[in-house]
């Protein structure tokens, strides 16, 4: 296993303290490894929401074009002006 010294302050470092003193983690170590998957976990959940979102809006921003046919109210427009948009 790869070994790192990481720097917490104060109020992180008694979280750490309190979470292994009461025996809910056995180290600082198992904590951390603990953490980092649950921010790896929630990292992937919002990014899979934001893809989702993103396809979400292509789909509308095609299908309110094929819908309303934009183009052809607009030609309309121009040319009959007596037509409704």
């Amino acid at each position: 296993m790869i070994s790192r010294n990481v720097h917490l302050p104060p109020e992180l470092d008694e979280f750490l303290l309190t979470r292994v003193e009461g025996g809910r983690y056995s180290n600082a170590s198992e904590l951390v490894q603990a953490a980092l998957r649950a921010l790896d976990r929630e990292e992937r959940t919002h990014e899979a929401k934001r893809a989702a979102l993103r396809a979400a809006m292509h789909r509308a921003d095609a299908r309110s074009i094929q819908e309303d046919d934009v183009f052809r109210k607009l030609w309309l427009a121009q040319f009959q002006p007596s037509s409704s948009l």
